[in-house]
């Protein structure tokens, strides 16, 4: 939300719009002096499926005798070569490009469907027979000048192990 006691607020906007309309205005001009005037596909290219809910659509396209790119409900640019979208932000699918020309449009439909779909359930890991450890017997040979008689006793002790886990979901791995 814009704040109206700071000038900043407006001169951003202002200059973004004044820039587009350079931009524009300069493409119209050179478009105006060429024979062939019609918008022309040179290509269009996207991903048809993306991985899950959270991925990102790159979008390259290229458009002869082009001023502007409106990406319906999303965007409206100059850029003319690649865009990338979060889907998490796109409202509706599928997208639409309308492509702007010298008094001409095309419209092309960009739809793209989901690979594969996660479940977030929450779960919780166990560890479970951790005390079930065997232990393989080994012998050595050795020759020491003076041997021990007295071994000293080992003890083994199994100190008890708490593991304190919060429960996961499918995407906090991801």
């Amino acid at each position: 939300m814009a704040n109206f006691l700071y000038f900043s607020d407006y001169i951003k906007p202002a200059l973004n719009k004044i820039r587009f309309a350079f931009i524009v205005s300069g493409r119209f001009l050179k478009i105006l002096f060429r024979w062939r005037k019609g918008i022309r596909l040179l290509h269009l290219d996207y991903a048809k499926k993306y991985q899950f809910q959270n991925s990102y659509l790159i979008i390259r396209y290229r458009f002869k005798n082009a001023l502007w790119y409106k990406f319906k409900y999303i965007k409206k640019t100059t850029e003319k070569q690649t865009i990338i979208f979060n889907l998490n932000n796109i409202p509706e699918l599928p997208i639409e490009l309308t492509v702007y020309g010298f008094f001409r449009t095309k419209t092309f439909d960009i739809s793209i469907e989901p690979e594969f779909y996660l479940q977030t359930a929450s779960f919780k890991t166990s560890i479970t027979r951790l005390y079930e450890i065997e232990l393989q017997e080994t012998t050595i040979n050795m020759s020491i000048a003076q041997p021990i008689t007295a071994i000293p006793k080992i003890k083994v002790f199994h100190p008890k192990i708490q593991v304190k886990q919060a429960s996961f979901n499918q995407t906090d791995f991801l």
